[in-house]
């Protein structure tokens, strides 16, 4: 029962050395692809418009609120008021159906400024087709109003969304929902986009509207990306320190399998050592015995390497993939011969005769 828990516990400290070592060599470039994709995401999705809504309600991500008041000319005038603000619009939020014919689909519908057609996600675009009705429904302070109109015509492209938003979302031009407003006398929201003059001053301007209108709930398109993004290179800069704890990890752990063995095999190298074995020759033979642990490192470092390019659909570098080659071979070098080194020496400085006696 012994020997068999021995060697399951020296299974068990290899495979975590196995481990250390792959997460040690690839967790960076893991870490660097995951900020470039995350920055992908922040360029594509940020935009200059922020969100205020006229409600201190706790409405995590909510763009609109159909039960809130409608901002003042007064609190308009002080967020044009602003630093960075360069235009302050009203923003609404509809409730929306889509006819198919003998089916319908509920979807919400948000305008959009700059557009000159209607957008269409393209998760409805193989359903969707001209001519096809949408009937709308909006929210102001609490009074419902009824809209309807066609799809004459339209594009496919697809916008990020709020979180909170399950339907799929269409987005509709300005003048066609000021066309439709102007039917119900609607000239007023709860909600307005505040656009900067540079996305980089968002933040420092979201802080600042709170700041003038403390009952108001500021939003804003990447702020949840660049959130993230600070976090990760963040990290990225404690890595280093990372590294060289998980290395003096992976030493310690190498020591105590290396002892652990030494410790099991004691009478038998003492036997070598009568039989002429130096210590030159001893690190020969832990090579020999290790091999197979040094070469799965190596190959699970590259192909764990490989597997992360093509989960991020990133394009392969020669030179970044012999980089990490070069670190895994490296690492196992300094791991491997620091604790051979110190335990050879132990077990080269003892008497022979007095470990043949003892046991």
């Amino acid at each position: 029962y012994n020997k068999s828990n021995y060697k399951v516990t020296k299974l068990l400290m290899k495979l975590i050395y196995m481990i250390m070592i792959i997460a040690i060599c690839i967790g960076p470039a893991i870490l660097t692809m995951y900020i470039n994709e995350i920055k992908q995401l922040y360029d594509q999705y940020a935009s200059n418009e922020i969100i205020v809504v006229n409600s201190d309600e706790n409405l995590l991500n909510v763009l609109y609120d159909g039960k809130a008041n409608v901002f003042s000319i007064e609190q308009i005038n002080m967020l044009k008021e602003i630093e960075h603000v360069i235009d302050v619009d009203y923003y609404w939020q509809l409730e929306g159906v889509l006819n198919f014919g003998k089916d319908t689909k509920n979807i919400t519908v948000i305008p959009k400024k700059d557009l000159d057609k209607i957008a269409i996600p393209s998760s409805l675009a193989n359903k969707t087709t001209k001519n096809m009705s949408l009937s709308m429904m909006l929210s102001v302070e609490n009074q419902i109003y009824e809209f309807k109109t066609t799809i004459d015509d339209y594009i496919v492209k697809d916008y990020l969304i709020s979180e909170n938003i399950d339907n799929e979302v269409i987005f509709l031009p300005d003048k066609l929902i000021d066309k439709l407003f102007l039917q119900q006398n609607i000239t007023n929201s709860a909600s307005v986009v505040v656009r900067c003059d540079n996305v980089d001053n968002i933040e420092n301007t979201m802080t600042k509207i709170t700041n003038w209108l403390p009952e108001v709930t500021v939003l804003s398109n990447g702020t949840k990306y660049k959130e993230q993004l600070d976090n990760l290179q963040n990290i990225e800069q404690l890595i280093n320190l990372l590294r060289i704890v998980t290395i003096i990890g992976i030493i310690v752990i190498v020591y105590i399998i290396q002892i652990m063995e030494n410790k099991s095999r004691i009478k038998e190298i003492a036997n070598l050592r009568i039989n002429g074995i130096t210590e030159k020759m001893f690190y020969k033979l832990y090579y020999y015995e290790n091999r197979f642990v040094i070469l799965a490192t190596i190959i699970s470092c590259v192909m764990g390497y490989i597997m992360a390019l093509s989960y991020f659909k990133s394009s392969l570098v020669l030179s970044n993939l012999l980089l990490i080659l070069l670190q895994s071979i490296l690492c196992l070098l300094i791991s491997q011969i620091i604790p051979l080194i110190i335990s050879s020496r132990q077990i080269f400085t003892k008497d022979i005769a007095k470990i043949l006696r003892d046991n």
